[in-house]
C-alpha cells in the first residue's frame, strides 16, 4: 500500500507540474492573464498549438496506466472506467493533433480563416485535466483506504488474546487460536440499551468459532438462527458448535442449563 501511495503521488504532482503551465497558456488569454510574445497572435497560433502538446505528452506518459488497462479492458469487450478516461482523453489529443495540422496548412497557404478556426478550437488542456485529476482522486482514495486499514488493524489488535473456556467440567484461560468447534467458551458480549446481548452479536459469535479455512473457502449460503431466551448482561455465555455435515455447521447458544438460541449455518 505504501508503495502504491508514493508512486501515485509520484504521479500526481509530476502531472501537475505540466498541467499547470498548460491550463495558464490555453485559458490565461481569457482571464486577461499576459503570455510570451512567441505565443500570441495568429502568426504564432502553431507555436501556441505546439507547446501545448508538448506540456501535454508527460502528463499522458506519466498516467500510461489508463491507457494500458483502459484499451485492453476496452478491446476485451468488458470496458471500465479507465477505458472512458483513455478514449476521452486520446480523443481530446488526437483532435488537437489534428488542430495542429489545420493551422499549419492555413499559415503555409495564407488562410487566415483556416487559423483563425483552429487557434483557440485546442482540446490539450482537457486531456491533460481528465488525466490528472482522475490521479488526484485515485491518490486521496488510496490515501484513505490506508488510513481506514491502518485503523482497522489497530482495532483487531485490541481484541481478546484468550479465551475462558469449559473443558473436562472445568473453566480454564487458553489463546483464542486453540478454541476448537465444539467447545463451550465463556465469553463476555456487548449487550443492548435492554442490557440483553444484541441480537446482531450472536451472529459475530458465531463467525468466530467458525474454522477460518472454511470462511476462506466460500461465502456463507444461508444463516438460520432461532432465539428461545434473552442472555442477559453479565451472565456467561456457552456456545456449543459441531460440523453435522460437510458445509453445515450447528450452533447452540446456553446460559446455564437453559438454551438462549441455536443456528445453522451452510456454505
Amino acid at each position: 500500500m505504501a508503495g502504491e501511495l508514493a508512486q501515485m503521488k509520484h504521479r500526481m504532482v509530476w502531472s501537475f507540474v505540466f498541467l499547470i503551465p498548460l491550463f495558464y497558456i490555453s485559458m490565461g488569454h481569457m482571464m486577461g492573464a499576459p503570455l510570451p510574445g512567441f505565443l500570441t497572435g495568429m502568426d504564432n497560433a502553431l507555436a501556441f498549438a505546439f507547446t501545448q502538446l508538448l506540456l501535454t505528452l508527460p502528463i499522458m506518459y506519466l498516467n500510461d496506466k489508463y491507457y494500458k488497462v483502459g484499451f485492453k479492458t476496452l478491446f476485451h469487450g468488458a470496458p471500465n472506467m479507465d477505458s472512458l478516461i483513455a478514449v476521452g482523453s486520446m480523443a481530446a489529443v488526437a483532435y488537437g493533433v489534428f488542430a495542429i495540422y489545420q493551422i499549419g496548412f492555413g499559415l503555409g497557404h495564407g488562410d487566415g480563416e483556416l487559423v483563425a478556426k483552429y487557434h483557440m478550437d485546442l482540446y490539450f488542456e482537457s486531456a491533460g485535466m481528465i488525466l490528472t485529476l482522475i490521479t488526484l482522486g485515485k491518490f486521496l482514495e488510496t490515501r484513505s483506504k490506508g488510513k481506514t486499514s491502518q485503523a482497522i488493524t489497530r482495532l483487531m489488535d485490541l481484541a481478546p488474546k484468550t479465551a475462558r473456556v469449559l473443558r473436562e467440567g472445568g473453566e480454564m484461560e487458553i489463546p483464542v487460536e486453540e478454541v476448537l468447534v465444539g467447545e463451550e467458551a465463556a465469553r463476555y458480549s456487548r449487550c443492548d440499551q435492554n442490557r440483553h446481548l444484541n441480537n446482531t452479536r450472536y451472529a459475530d459469535l458465531i463467525c468466530d468459532h467458525l474454522p477460518l479455512e472454511r470462511l476462506e473457502a466460500g461465502p456463507v449460503r444461508e444463516l438460520t438462527i432461532s432465539y428461545h431466551r434473552e442472555a442477559p448482561l453479565g451472565c456467561t455465555l456457552g456456545l456449543y458448535a459441531w460440523e453435522e455435515e460437510p458445509g453445515r455447521y450447528y450452533f447452540l447458544g446456553k446460559n446455564g442449563e437453559q438454551s438462549c438460541f441455536e443456528a445453522a449455518v451452510k456454505f
